[in-house]
């Protein structure tokens, strides 16, 4: 029931990231995401890139800004080079 529970936040989230970005990319304040109920501790991976940490909801995702002090979020919609994850090219090498 925990993983069905789970999958349903994720997969509402990715609606709601879709929804915002019908574009597949869009910057807004956060709020606008917490009233039409995303949860921001369910995503299904994260994505590293220059910019920062963007936590995906299956094939979209978001990460978090500050603009002049307001909280907002960036969403994308994922390409092709974010697919293939290797959390060991985060490593340092010994």
């Amino acid at each position: 029931m925990f993983i069905k529970n789970v999958n349903a936040s994720i997969r509402k989230n990715r609606r709601i990231l879709k929804t915002l970005s019908p574009q597949g990319k869009a910057i807004l304040r956060k709020e606008i995401a917490q009233q039409l109920g995303f949860d921001f501790n369910q995503f299904s991976s994260p994505f590293s890139s220059k910019q920062g940490v963007y936590y995906l909801c299956y094939d979209y995702g978001c990460r978090a800004l500050l603009d002049n002090g307001k909280e907002k979020i960036q969403i994308i919609q994922i390409q092709d080079y974010m697919k293939e994850f290797n959390p060991w090219k985060y490593l340092k090498k010994e």
